[in-house]
């Protein structure tokens, strides 16, 4: 390994500057990100702020646990509502259910987090991190593989080309990535019919720290709290409304009474709903991305898994992603390799495909029982499903340390190499 590796980023959303604030950690690494998108500044509505508008995400408290133990959280925790419990019920059925942070013996279960305030705390970091450097509306033109890592071609807005060469690139632009098609690696994008519609809005009755899930007869409603404006915003919530892509244009072209209709019938009359923000609606796909490693390159965040938001867990993935590579990175420096080194890079694939595929096995098992997806189901079965996961021990035990990341940060992974392996360069 390098004395001071250099570690390009291409693609500077959530993802990309998490990552890049982690490895920084490593305080030798020289870390590079790419954003196709202008420098947010404070007070303006750039478009880089603009695509998170309405959007908020739920942050896991093993997420929480790991912006400790690099020291971000003291800086992330104002944005941040605390969730102590999560209510969960089905349209037209007695059966519904809890998760309490008291019985299962933490202090929360998660934060709600609205984005754009994120997005500009996680820069405003960086930009005071001295071996971090962001390269604000970035076009990157090429992408070279080197004998000894990545080289990358771009051009800032209103500059010449320029070229940086990196040990370990990784690709981290979303689900449409630009730099997987630079580099002939196909995302097929599974269509899950279903659009989010998000909003913000001021609802009674769900309580301060309460997150609600409302599973209804063609979709899913989320609710998560956002309380940290005051008495003002007391009741304020974040909206996720899943519905059928057939259903997003009477719903979202319709006027506000109409919205707060449609969207009370599907909550029921207990809540009561008082001002909405700006709707957006955006389609639902799952991303399956052909390749996730070559010698000295990763690709990470949506690029890699774009999952279907009912589980909340898409984010708190990329962490864990995020987790595993500094451990990666250290295991490399402490054993004189590259950060980019392949049978380093496929260890990190299967340790995290792993998780990957649990999240998608839970996503898929509750879209399936609880989302419509089974009609055949009797509706008495669905109500004493809830019923008995609301009641049976360890039942919501478990998906409750799942929600909460505790099974998936809990524990340091193990690298390795081989004697020959340590004798290859």
């Amino acid at each position: 390994m390098t004395q001071n590796p250099k570690i390009g980023i291409i693609g500077g959303g959530l993802v990309g500057l998490t990552l890049a604030l982690t490895l920084a950690k490593e305080a030798s690494a020289h870390i590079a990100v790419f954003e196709k998108k202008p420098k947010p500044t404070k007070n303006t509505n750039t478009d880089y702020l603009a695509q998170y508008d309405a959007r908020s995400i739920g942050l896991s408290s093993g997420s929480v646990n790991f912006f400790k133990s690099i020291d971000l959280w003291d800086q992330i925790e104002p944005f941040a509502t605390p969730i102590r419990q999560i209510l969960i019920s089905r349209q037209g059925h007695w059966g519904r259910a809890s998760i309490n942070a008291d019985e299962e013996g933490v202090e929360v279960l998660g934060y709600a987090m609205e984005t754009p305030g994120f997005a500009q705390q996680l820069n405003a970091i960086a930009a005071q991190t001295n071996n971090i450097q962001i390269h604000w509306q970035a076009d990157i033109t090429h992408l070279k593989p080197t004998q000894q890592g990545y080289q990358v071609d771009y051009q800032l807005a209103d500059a010449n080309p320029e070229t940086l060469s990196f040990d370990l690139l990784i690709i981290a632009d979303g689900s449409h990535s630009q730099s997987c098609k630079l580099l002939g690696i196909d995302q097929v994008q599974k269509s899950y019919n279903q659009t989010a519609i998000v909003t913000n809005l001021d609802i009674s009755s769900t309580g301060n720290q309460i997150a609600i899930e409302r599973f209804i007869d063609r979709g899913v409603i989320a609710l998560l709290p956002l309380n940290k404006g005051g008495n003002e915003y007391a009741n304020r919530s974040a909206l996720v409304w899943i519905v059928p892509n057939e259903e997003v244009d009477s719903i979202v072209s319709s006027n506000t009474p109409a919205f707060v209709q449609q969207l009370q019938s599907a909550l029921g009359q207990s809540f009561h709903i008082s001002r909405v923000g700006n709707i957006k609606a955006y389609p639902l796909s799952e991303t399956i991305t052909s390749e996730l490693i070559r010698p000295n390159l990763l690709i990470m965040g949506n690029a890699a898994h774009a999952l279907h938001p009912v589980a909340a867990q898409g984010f708190n993935l990329s962490i864990r992603d995020a987790s595993t590579m500094l451990e990666l990175i250290s295991y490399a420096k402490t054993n004189q390799r590259s950060v980019g080194y392949y049978a380093l890079l496929k260890q990190y694939q299967t340790i995290r495909m792993s998780d990957q595929r649990r999240v998608g096995q839970l996503i898929k098992m509750i879209l399936g029982f609880y989302a419509g997806s089974q009609k055949n189901m009797p509706s008495l079965l669905q109500s004493a499903g809830l019923f008995l996961f609301d009641i049976l021990p360890g039942s919501k035990g478990y998906l409750a340390r799942f929600a909460m990341g505790a099974q998936q940060t809990s524990s340091k992974h193990q690298f390795k190499l081989s004697q020959a392996g340590r004798n290859i360069e």
